[in-house]
C-alpha cells in the first residue's frame, strides 16, 4: 500500500487518539506504546515477516476473540525482535510489552496491517513523524531536532560522495543522516547507501531507526553508545580506521565531571600546567573525540553554542584542539535558529579538518566565515520569508574566490593551520582582518576610556539620588532622561560609582548597547552623552548592560558616533559578542580597527553625517527639557484643580 508522508501522519495520529480513547492513556505515554508498535512493524516488514490476518467483526462477534492469534503474534513477535537483535531498544521496553489492551492494540494495528514500511522512502517516513510529533511532546521526550535546513546546508557544504563513510555520533532522530542519503539521491544516484550513528538516548536511536531503518535502499548501522566515552572502533569493527565525514549536533550545556568520569585521555580537559581540570564543557571535548574518530584528512562538521568558540575560559583547550585539525570554514547563525526546538542561544556552524599528515601543520589556511541573519523562520517560529540557507553553500564557493564580500562571505587573511582554532574568537569578531597598515589604527587610539557598566541589586534602588542611565534611555537619536521604573540609586552603592570615574558620565561620553538576548541588538542604540539635566541631579551612571566610550582630547565624539552607526560597524561589533546571550566586552571592542582619516582626515560625507547626529542630540536636549516642563505644569494644574 502507497501512502504519502500527510496519510502517514494522518494515521499517526489516528492510532495515538484511540490509545486515549480506548485506554485512557496520557498522550506522553500513548506516543511512546506507538513508536513501540511501529518499531514492531517496521521491524516485520523489514524481515518479511507476516502477522495473521485482522477480522473485523460481523454482527455479534467480538473484535477481540475472532483476533487472538493476530493479538498474540504482535505480543510475542516484539519480545522476540527485542531479544533477538535488538538489545538497544530492549533497554527502552526493560519489560518487552506492549502495555495496550487487546482491544487498542487491534485497533492501531487495523490501521497499519496493510502499510509495509519496507517500501516507504525516508522522505515520506521523516516528514510524517515530525509533523506527527507535536512541539509539547517533543520537549517532554527531551527531542530537540537541527532544524532540516540547518543539516541540509552543512551536508550540501560536506558534499559526501556515495563511497564515503559518514556517521553522526549524536544522531538523535536522524536529521543529518537523512539529508546525506537526500544528497546521495539526487547528486549521486546508487542502489545502497550505508551510514553510521550513535547515541546514548535508546529513544532517540529508535526515532533515527523508525527514519532510516528497513529500508531497501540504506545500511543503517547504529549503536547505543555515549560516544564521549565509547568509540566507533569498538562499536562498529568494520570501521576501525575511522570516518571521511563526521556532521553532527551534540547536546549543549553539560559538563564533564573528574569525579564522575576519567579524563586523562582528553587533552581539551587539561589547563595550561597540563593538570587534569575539574570541569570541562562537553562540547569541547566531543570536538576532540570526533576529530580522532575521522581519517586522516576527514572533515568535521558540528554546530556548536557561541561561547564555545569565544570564551577566553577555554583557550587551552582550543589550543589542544589545533594539534589534531585545522578551522577551514564558519558559518555563523542566528538566535532564532533553534527557537523552533525550545531554546534561544547564538550558535555557529564550523568545518574542521583533520590533518592529512604531520606536514600539514606547518601550513596556513584562509578560513571562510559566513555570516546568516534569516533561517527561515523567526524566534517564535513563524515562517519567515528570505530564507538564507539555501545560499550559503554558493556563497562558500565565492568567498573562497575572494567574491562577494556583500553576500554574507567573508575571506580571512591566511594564518598558520596551528592557530586557526585557537584564533576563533578574533575570526568571529573580525579582528583578523586585511591588513591596511598605516591607514588603520584600533579603537583604543581613538578612546581613553572603554567600560562596561555596572547593575546594581535591587536593594540600591531607590526614588532619588544617582541617575542610572539603562538600555531604554538609549534611543540612538540621543539619551532620553525621562525618569522610569528604577532609574535611581542611593547609600553606599551611589556614594561608591561617584568617587569612581569610569562609572560616572561625562559630556561627550559615548553610550551603546552592549549586552542582549540576542547579537543583533548590540549597538543597536549608540548616543553621545551631552549636559545631564540638573532636575535628575546633574550626574549619571550606568548600568552593566550599557557599555562607555570616553574619546581622547581633539576626537570629535559625533564623528566617531557617526562612523559606528554604520551598518556594516554595526554588524562588526555584533559579531564581536560572546556567550550563550550577547555580551560585547569592552577590552574587545578596543581592538576594532577603525581608519586612521577619521582623525587625520575625514572624507566629507562623514563629516556631513556627524553634523546631523550633533544637531539630532541638540534636538533631543531640547525634547528633554520640554518633557519636564510639561511635566511641571501638569503638577501644577493638578494641584490647582485638585485643591
Amino acid at each position: 500500500m502507497n501512502v504519502t508522508s500527510r496519510q502517514l501522519s494522518a494515521r499517526y495520529k489516528k492510532s495515538h487518539e484511540q490509545m486515549r480513547d480506548i485506554d485512557g492513556l496520557q498522550p506522553q505515554e500513548a506516543l511512546d506504546e506507538l513508536l513501540k508498535y511501529l518499531f514492531l512493524k517496521e521491524s516485520a516488514d523489514g524481515r518479511g515477516y507476516r502477522f495473521p490476518k485482522f477480522f473485523p467483526p460481523i454482527l455479534n462477534q467480538e473484535l477481540v476473540s475472532i483476533n487472538q492469534n493476530l493479538v498474540k503474534s504482535l505480543r510475542w513477535q516484539l519480545e522476540k525482535f527485542l531479544e533477538e537483535t535488538n538489545s538497544w531498544a530492549a533497554e527502552l521496553w526493560q519489560d518487552k510489552s506492549l502495555r495496550l489492551s487487546d482491544a487498542a492494540l487491534l485497533a492501531v494495528h487495523e490501521l497499519f496491517e496493510k502499510v509495509d514500511f519496507s517500501t516507504i522512502d525516508i522522505d515520506t517516513r521523516s516528514v510524517a513523524l515530525s509533523e506527527f510529533i507535536p512541539g509539547e511532546l517533543r520537549k517532554g521526550l527531551g527531542i530537540f531536532p537541527t532544524p532540516d535546513g540547518v543539516a541540509r546546508m552543512m551536508v550540501e557544504i560536506a558534499a559526501p560522495n556515495p563511497a564515503a563513510r559518514v556517521y553522526d555520533p549524536a544522531c538523535g532522530t536522524g536529521t543529518f543522516l537523512i539529508e546525506v542519503v537526500r544528497w546521495w539521491r539526487n547528486s549521486c544516484p546508487r542502489k545502497e547507501w550505508r551510514l553510521w550513528g550513535a547515541d546514548k538516548s535508546p529513544r532517540m536511536l529508535l526515532l533515527s531507526e523508525l527514519n532510516l531503518g528497513h529500508n531497501k535502499n540504506v545500511d543503517y548501522r547504529k549503536a547505543l553508545a555515549d560516544s564521549l566515552y565509547q568509540a566507533p572502533s569498538i562499536l562498529f569493527k568494520e570501521v576501525d580506521e575511522g570516518f571521511d565525514f563526521i556532521l553532527t549536533n551534540p547536546p549543549f550545556g553539560v559538563a564533564v565531571d573528574r569525579n564522575k568520569h576519567d579524563m586523562t585521555s582528553f587533552q581539551t580537559c587539561r589547563n595550561d600546567g597540563g593538570d587534569i581540570v575539574k570541569r570541562q564543557q562537553s562540547e569541547v571535548v566531543f570536538i576532540e573525540q570526533c576529530l580522532k574518530y575521522l581519517k586522516p584528512g576527514g572533515l568535521l562538521g558540528i554546530v556548536l553554542p557561541k561561547s564555545v568558540v569565544t570564551n577566553s575560559s577555554l583557550r587551552t583547550a582550543r589550543e589542544a584542539l589545533n594539534s589534531l585539525g585545522y578551522l577551514e570554514t564558519i558559518v555563523n547563525l542566528p538566535p532564532e535558529t533553534f527557537g523552533v526546538s525550545g531554546t534561544q542561544t547564538n550558535t555557529v556552524v564550523l568545518f574542521i579538518r583533520r590533518y592529512k599528515t604531520s606536514s600539514e601543520k606547518a601550513e596556513s589556511v584562509a578560513v571562510v566565515c559566513i555570516d546568516v541573519d534569516n533561517v527561515g523562520f523567526d524566534s517564535t517560529g513563524r515562517v519567515r520569508s528570505g530564507n538564507q540557507l539555501g545560499e550559503v553553500p554558493g556563497n562558500l564557493r565565492r568567498a573562497m574566490k575572494g567574491e562577494s564580500a556583500d553576500k554574507g562571505g567573508r575571506l580571512f587573511p591566511k594564518i598558520a593551520k596551528l592557530q586557526s582554532i585557537t584564533s576563533l574568537p578574533e575570526l568571529l569578531s573580525g579582528r583578523i582582518t586585511a591588513s591596511l597598515g598605516q591607514n588603520m589604527a584600533s579603537l583604543s587610539e581613538f578612546v581613553e576610556l572603554a567600560c562596561n557598566g555596572r547593575t546594581p541589586s535591587r536593594a540600591n534602588y531607590s526614588s532619588q539620588g544617582l541617575f542610572l542611565v539603562k538600555v531604554g534611555n538609549l534611543t540612538g537619536q540621543g539619551i532620553n532622561w525621562d525618569p522610569r521604573d528604577r532609574n535611581y540609586i542611593s547609600g553606599i552603592e551611589a556614594n561608591k560609582r561617584q568617587k569612581d570615574a569610569r562609572l560616572i558620565i561625562k559630556k561627550g561620553d559615548i553610550l551603546l548597547t552592549s549586552s542582549a538576548h540576542s547579537p543583533v541588538y548590540i549597538a543597536k542604540k549608540i548616543d553621545v552623552a551631552g549636559a545631564i539635566p540638573e532636575w535628575v541631579g546633574g550626574k549619571a551612571s550606568y548600568v552593566g548592560e550599557v557599555m562607555m566610550l570616553r574619546p581622547k582630547k581633539g576626537i570629535d565624539p559625533y564623528l566617531l558616533v557617526a562612523y559606528l552607526r554604520l551598518p556594516l560597524i554595526q554588524k562588526q561589533m555584533q559579531s564581536m559578542t560572546r556567550g550563550q546571550t550577547a555580551h560585547l566586552h569592552s577590552k574587545d571592542l578596543l581592538e576594532m580597527e577603525l581608519p586612521k582619516i577619521l582623525v587625520n582626515s575625514p572624507p566629507l560625507e562623514l563629516v556631513q553625517l556627524a553634523e546631523k547626529i550633533r544637531m539630532e542630540s541638540q534636538l533631543s536636549e531640547e525634547l528633554n527639557e520640554l518633557r519636564f516642563e510639561q511635566r511641571k505644569s501638569s503638577a501644577v494644574i493638578e494641584n490647582m484643580l485638585l485643591y
